[in-house]
């Protein structure tokens, strides 16, 4: 009986191994399977998406977060990284951290967009690589740690300056 041990789960109707029972290797191919760092030391568990159907609880698991743009759970922006993904080179990891509406690469990080971390200008502002958009009253990404040019523009709060090639924050913003 699959219930009865507790290294299996009932998955799409057949008996599978539980991801909290996979090995590593094991885990990192499974399409149901996330690896998680937890300070240093590698595991697996369930992916978001199938533990938590609601926004509460999945905002409540650290390691997940909801997805507004496809109502739905999923790994948090910081959980995309190579020690969690280690079958991935670095810019493959930035890559899949592209990928994630929600997500961008700052720093040689994943992490959650401002507009989407912060909805308070409190928090906003407390944040050393967010600045708080006084016109659209909502949070957006600092200039200063913007990394190429398109990106830069796409923030209204923006400019491009070409001679240093780096992004600043237009005058009415500063």
């Amino acid at each position: 009986d699959c219930k009865a041990n507790e290294e299996c789960i009932v998955y799409n109707g057949k008996c599978a191994t539980a991801c909290e029972a996979m090995s590593i290797a094991s885990c990192s191919g499974s399409s149901r399977c996330q690896v998680s760092n937890n300070s240093g030391t590698l595991s697996c568990s369930t992916q978001c998406g199938l533990k938590y159907t609601t926004k509460g609880p999945c905002d409540q698991d650290t390691k997940c977060m909801w997805d507004q743009d496809k109502d739905s759970c999923r790994s948090a922006c910081a959980e995309i990284n190579t020690d969690n993904n280690p079958t991935l080179s670095g810019a493959q990891v930035r890559e899949a951290c592209v990928q994630v509406g929600q997500c961008g690469w700052v720093n040689n990080a994943c992490r959650q967009k401002c507009q989407y971390a912060h909805t308070a200008q409190q928090s906003c502002d407390n944040d050393a690589e967010c600045a708080w958009d006084t016109s659209a009253q909502g949070c957006r990404t600092k200039c200063s740690v913007i990394p190429g040019e398109t990106t830069c523009l796409a923030n209204t709060m923006c400019e491009w300056q070409q001679e240093q090639t780096k992004c600043i924050t237009k005058c009415e913003f500063a």
